[in-house]
C-alpha cells in the first residue's frame, strides 16, 4: 500500500508541474552556464547583459559588494582569493577525496574542511571580517543570476527549472546540486544528465528516425560518454560511463604547472604560492589552449607576470598535447566500457554527437576518430548549447507547454554496479525486490550506500535511518527485515544499494524478530528517496532516511544571506538582444499573429 502511495505522490508530482509554466532549462557548467526556454516551437537561448550567451560560472567578493559572471571573471587578476569558479568540481563531495585535494593546489582561494565536507573560506568582504560558503551556496548565485537573465528576457518572474548535472554525478553530487537551486529561489523540477540533454535536442528534430547514437560530453570539469538510441521519439540511455572530475581544467593545471617550471628556470622564482601570478598565468593558459585549437603554435605573452618580469613563451599544439598525454588516454575507457554495456556494436551506430567546450580540442578529436573510425562526427550541433537546449525542451515537456513535444520521451539506465549485495546490475531499471537478513546485534543506524564496482574503495554513502530501540526487547537480539526496492523509471537513475554491517542472508524467518521494511523511490531527480516501517506487536514505527545533503533549515539560513550586487544591470542593457531575438524568431518561424507582439 506505502509503496502504492509513493508511486501516486511521484506521478502527483509530476503532474502539477503541467500548470508551471516557464520552466526555464539551465546548463550549470564547471567554466561558463547558460539558460533557455522553449516558446513557439523553438528552443530560445536567451543572452545575458552583454548579448552573450554563456556567462561564466564565476562569483566574486569585493569591498564594495558581490559580482557574479564576467565581470567577476575580468577582475580576477586583482583580486584572486575572493574570485571562486570551478565550483562545481567541489559539489557533493567529502574534502578528503582526492580531486578536492587535488584542487586545492590551484585554486587561488582557500578551501576548508566543516563536517567532512569542502567548504570555501571568504577574507575581507563587505560586512564581514571572513565568511565560510558551501559550495551549495556559490553554486546559488550562479543560477540566481540565470534566473535574473530569463527574468528580465521574459518579463515575468521564473520560479522553476531544469537543471543538468554530467551522467556520472552521484546521489550526493545530485542533491547538491538541487539544494544549490533551492537557495537560489527556485523549484528545480527535474535534475537531468547532460548526454540524455544534449540526445534530446539531437532527437527533437529528428523525432521519426530510429538510430543509436553517442553522445561525448567533455566539459570544463566533467566527462561522460553515453550510448543512446532514438525511436519515433522515445529517447532512451542505454548505457553511461565516465569521470566527474576530469575536463578542460585538468589541460589548464597540466600547463600551468609546466609554465611553473619554465619561469622557474629563466628567474629562478617560483611562483607558485602568488596568487595574483597564477591568476595572469591561468588566462594566459586558458587563451592559449583556445589558439591551439586553430593554430598549431601560439604565444603567451604576460607583462610584469611577477616584480616586474615580462614573461614570454612559445607554446606548440604538439607540447600541449605531451603534456596531457596520459590525460588524453582516458578518454578511451569509458568509450569502450559504455559500448560494451549498450552491446552495440560500431556497425549498430550511427553518429557520434561532441558536446562541451573541451570536444574542440584537436587531439580529442582524433582520439574519437580513432576509437570510431567507421562513425560520423555530428557537426550540426553546437556542443556548447546542446545541453541547454534539451533542458529548455525538456522543461517544456514537463509544463506541457508545446503539444508538439508532447511525444518526445527520455529514459536513463543506473550509472552505478552494485557489488556486495547485489541488487541491482550496472544500466538495468531498478525494481521491485526483496532480500532478508538477519543480525547479530542490535543496530542503532542502518547506512544505505552506493558503490562503483569496487565496494570497499568505491562506496558513497546515500543516507541512514536511525533506529528507535523501543523496537528491541531485552531478549531480543537479532532483527529480521524485508527490503522492498519500488522503482519507477523517470529518467537521470542512481543505484541504491543496502548494506548492513552485520548481515547475513536469511534461509528461514525467524518470527520472533522484529520486521522491518525499507521502501525505496528513485525519482526522475535521479536521486533516491527512502523510508522504513517497523511493525512489532501491533506497533508501527516510521523511519525517515537521513541524507547527507543540507537539511531544509540550512537552506532557509543560505537564502537570508543577502550582499548588495555591484555587477552591471541586466535590465538597461537586454532589452534590445531581446528585441533582435524576436526579429531573428518571426523571420524563421513565422505565425499567423505574432506581429502584435512587437
Amino acid at each position: 500500500m506505502k509503496t502504492l502511495y509513493m508511486l501516486i505522490l511521484v506521478l502527483g508530482i509530476q503532474a502539477s508541474f503541467k500548470h508551471y509554466w516557464p520552466i526555464i532549462g539551465i546548463d550549470l557548467g564547471t567554466k561558463n552556464s547558460c539558460v533557455g526556454i522553449f516558446r513557439n516551437g523553438n528552443v530560445e537561448i536567451i543572452p545575458n547583459e552583454e548579448g552573450k550567451r554563456k556567462t561564466p560560472s564565476v562569483v566574486a567578493f569585493t569591498d564594495k559588494g558581490l559580482i557574479i559572471g564576467k565581470e567577476a571573471n575580468n577582475q580576477a587578476i586583482i583580486n584572486p582569493s575572493r574570485t571562486l569558479y570551478n565550483i562545481k568540481r567541489l559539489m557533493g563531495r567529502k574534502f578528503a577525496d582526492p580531486s578536492v585535494q587535488n584542487d586545492r593546489k590551484f585554486m587561488p582561494y582557500e578551501i576548508v574542511e566543516l563536517d567532512d565536507k569542502p567548504q570555501i573560506m571568504v577574507q575581507n568582504i563587505k560586512g564581514f571580517s571572513s565568511k565560510m560558503f558551501a559550495p551549495e551556496e556559490i553554486s546559488a548565485m550562479v543560477l540566481m543570476k540565470m534566473k535574473e537573465i530569463s527574468e528580465t528576457y521574459l518579463k515575468r518572474e521564473v520560479e522553476n527549472a531544469v537543471i543538468t548535472v554530467p551522467a556520472y554525478f552521484n546521489n550526493a553530487q545530485r542533491q547538491a546540486t538541487k539544494d544549490a537551486g533551492a537557495i537560489a529561489g527556485l523549484n528545480v523540477v527535474r535534475i537531468l544528465n547532460e548526454p540524455t540533454a544534449a540526445a534530446i535536442a539531437y532527437g527533437f528534430s529528428k523525432r521519426k528516425l530510429k538510430e543509436n547514437l553517442v553522445i561525448f560530453d567533455l566539459g570544463g570539469g566533467t566527462y561522460d560518454v553515453s550510448i543512446v538510441s532514438i525511436d519515433d521519439g522515445d529517447i532512451q540511455v542505454i548505457a553511461t560511463s565516465g569521470i566527474t572530475n576530469f575536463g578542460g581544467e585538468d589541460f589548464d593545471q597540466r600547463l600551468i604547472g609546466y609554465l611553473i617550471k619554465v619561469i622557474y628556470k629563466k628567474i629562478n622564482q617560483d611562483i607558485s604560492g602568488d596568487k595574483r601570478a597564477i591568476q595572469k598565468l591561468k588566462k594566459e593558459v586558458v587563451k592559449a589552449k583556445i589558439a591551439l585549437s586553430v593554430f598549431y603554435e601560439t604565444k603567451l605573452d604576460i607583462q610584469d607576470l611577477v616584480d616586474g618580469f615580462h614573461f614570454q613563451e612559445t607554446l606548440k599544439r604538439s607540447k600541449f598535447e605531451d603534456l596531457n598525454a596520459d590525460l588524453f588516454n582516458k578518454l578511451a575507457q569509458p568509450f569502450i566500457l559504455s559500448l560494451k554495456d549498450s552491446k552495440l556494436t560500431e556497425e549498430e551506430i550511427s553518429e557520434i554527437i561532441l558536446i562541451g567546450g573541451s570536444t574542440r580540442i584537436p587531439k580529442v578529436r582524433q582520439i574519437i576518430e580513432g576509437l570510431f573510425s567507421k562513425i560520423n562526427i555530428n557537426s550540426e550541433i553546437n556542443p556548447e548549447e546542446a545541453v541547454c537546449q534539451g533542458a529548455a525542451i525538456q522543461g517544456a515537456i514537463i509544463s506541457g507547454e508545446s503539444k508538439e513535444i508532447e511525444q518526445l520521451r527520455s529514459f536513463d539506465v543506473t550509472p552505478f554496479s552494485l557489488e556486495f549485495i547485489k541488487i541491482i546490475e550496472k544500466g538495468s531499471i531498478p525494481q521491485v525486490k526483496s532480500e532478508r537478513y538477519l543480525f547479530e546485534e542490535k543496530l542503532d543506524v542502518i547506512s544505505v550506500y552506493e558503490s562503483n564496482g569496487n565496494f570497499v574503495k568505491g562506496y558513497n554513502e546515500l543516507g541512514s535511518f536511525c533506529l528507535d530501540k523501543s523496537i528491541f526487547s531485552a531478549k531480543e537480539e537479532k532483527i529480521q527485515h524485508e527490503s522492498i526496492f519500488s522503482g519507477g523509471f523517470f529518467g537521470g537513475i542512481i543505484s541504491p544499494l543496502i548494506f548492513f554491517n552485520l548481515g547475513t542472508p536469511l534461509t528461514s524467518g525467524s518470527p520472533e524478530c522484529p520486521k522491518i521494511e525499507f521502501f525505496f523511490q528513485v525519482g526522475d531527480d535521479g536521486i533516491l528517496y527512502a523510508s522504513a516501517n517497523c511493525k512489532k506487536s501491533e506497533k508501527v514505527i516510521f523511519f525517515d532516511m537521513k541524507h547527507p545533503g543540507l537539511s531544509e533549515e540550512e537552506i532557509r539560513r543560505m537564502q537570508q544571506f543577502k550582499m548588495e550586487r555591484v555587477d552591471k544591470k541586466i535590465e538597461d542593457t537586454n532589452s534590445i538582444y531581446q528585441f533582435i531575438q524576436k526579429i531573428y524568431d518571426l523571420i524563421k518561424y513565422p505565425p499567423e499573429n505574432q506581429f502584435s507582439d512587437l
